[in-house]
């Protein structure tokens, strides 16, 4: 599979890849993974309200989560 399974934190701070790139990275999230830190601080293109609702809504996806949403 192409699924991270054993990933405990996503550190991203300080980055520019986007709304569109942190949502594919935490796609990649396996449904086994420990997920504890998604750092996201000091976004070069800033996100707002929505873009992080549409993260956390692919993360959940990807844990396995959705029906909790």
């Amino acid at each position: 599979s192409d699924k991270l399974a054993n990933l405990k934190s996503l550190l991203l701070a300080d980055n520019c890849i986007g709304k569109t790139g942190i949502q594919a990275l935490v796609g990649k999230v396996g449904p086994a993974s420990q997920l504890g830190v998604l750092n996201l601080k000091s976004q070069q293109q800033p996100l707002i309200e929505e873009d992080m609702d549409q993260i956390t809504e692919q993360l959940a996806k990807s844990l396995g989560m959705c029906e909790l949403l």
